[in-house]
């Protein structure tokens, strides 16, 4: 009896804690001190280490013109859980990363994301900490192509079964990525999330629905309130090899049910698994002026050249998937791109680098063409290459620069898992 009291004392201590040092605006300094003071007999319980070293090196042109930026991307991330009882679990993420090149005024930054799990039942868990939390790639995400990534800075109670998980959060939020900079407009936020996965359903071979709030306040440091409603139809047919991506998200200002911005995201693929394990996809984006896409993978959406993001853009996309050996994996994506209407677009990382803006005032118009090629290696179980190179031929002359239209984005990237 007094073995167990005991142990409950240390498991109490340990969260204590963690919950007292991860509060969001302490020190990387103080969160370190109560690791440390924390049993560590208790952290050998349970441990596993994992991680990944990737490098990236860009070259960025014009037509044949070269901007004279070749930078070398370098990024290490390693992520320790410890688990000093069967209820307890602690989670840290290191995550450094270092730019090399004239262009970028970021040079080294390094961050760390400390969390504590409470399994409160079989299926109910309890995170509090700084979290690495993504759900909704079109909404809420980690954006780790980025040198920053995103994460929240609170509590996330999460409800899992087969067939259902239902997520609250509540958490200080991070800064948005736009263009080549960090912008802090969002303070806090609260949300819940909701995830029903079937594995038949009707005539559908899988099915998937997911539905969303995201709140927040005090954007840009004013008592704003902005609410964000989101629902999402995934599905695949077996027997036509057919599959469907649809997403829709409403903006409004305040707690109130009046969507006065709006975005809608659709692809339907079809699958042919003898010829080179094949898949065609066609699909479509709109969102309004004013829309703001809040947290977002802005890399995987809007082309991989990242010369454009999403607000007041309109495209469409179509490509193949394709593997022409086992271990080599092949991208190829068209995408056409438009203005919802006049007024201002954001530009991208690589957009912003040849405009050195944020932002442009464009016309309803047509912004311009591109083509994304990718090629994925995996050499071996650990080590992977990656080859692309994205090609935006610019239409609106607003996105010309020196009255040259074709921009190449060339990037080469080596990922070593451990």
């Amino acid at each position: 009896m007094e073995e167990r009291l005991k142990f409950k004392k240390r498991s109490l201590q340990i969260l204590l804690t963690k919950l007292y040092f991860f509060y969001p605006g302490l020190s990387f300094k103080f969160i370190l001190l109560g690791i440390l003071i924390s049993p560590w007999k208790s952290f050998a319980m349970g441990s596993l280490f994992e991680g990944f070293f990737l490098l990236r090196n860009t070259n960025l042109q014009i037509q044949t013109q070269s901007l004279k930026n070749f930078s070398t991307y370098s990024q290490f991330y390693l992520k320790g859980s410890f688990q000093p009882s069967n209820e307890i679990k602690t989670q840290l993420h290191f995550l450094s990363s270092q730019n090399y090149g004239e262009k970028f005024s970021l040079n080294h930054l390094f961050q760390f994301y400390p969390s504590a799990h409470w399994l409160l039942s079989e299926n109910l868990e309890l995170k509090l900490g700084r979290n690495l939390y993504e759900k909704k790639r079109d909404s809420l995400s980690l954006n780790s192509f980025e040198n920053s990534w995103y994460s929240l800075d609170g509590m996330i109670l999460e409800y899992n079964t087969q067939t259902l998980n239902f997520d609250f959060w509540s958490a200080y939020l991070p800064e948005r990525w736009i263009a080549m900079e960090r912008k802090k407009e969002l303070n806090y936020g609260f949300g819940f999330f909701l995830d029903i996965n079937l594995t038949s359903f009707y005539i559908i071979d899988s099915f998937r629905f997911q539905a969303s709030y995201l709140g927040d306040s005090f954007t840009d440091q004013k008592a704003n309130k902005m609410s964000r409603y989101g629902i999402s139809v995934v599905g695949f047919l077996k027997t036509l090899n057919l599959g469907y991506d649809f997403s829709a998200v409403g903006q409004s200002s305040g707690l109130q049910f009046k969507l006065e911005e709006n975005m809608y995201h659709g692809m339907i693929y079809y699958k042919k698994q003898n010829f080179f394990n094949s898949e065609f996809f066609i699909g479509y984006h709109t969102d309004s002026p004013n829309y703001n896409p809040w947290l977002y993978n802005r890399h995987e959406h809007s082309g991989l050249s990242d010369f454009l993001q999403w607000r007041n853009l309109s495209y469409y996309f179509i490509g193949t998937n394709f593997f022409p050996f086992k271990k080599l994996k092949c991208q190829i994506t068209f995408l056409g791109f438009d203005s919802t209407s006049q007024g201002e677009i954001d530009l991208g990382a690589f957009g912003s680098f040849i405009h050195a803006k944020k932002n442009i005032n464009v016309e309803k118009e047509s912004l311009g063409k591109e083509i994304n090629i990718k090629i994925l290696s995996k050499v071996t179980e650990v080590l992977e290459l990656q080859l692309l190179t994205a090609f935006f031929l610019a239409q609106s002359s607003s996105l010309k620069k020196d009255k040259q239209n074709l921009y190449n984005n060339l990037q080469l990237t080596a990922l070593y898992k451990f």
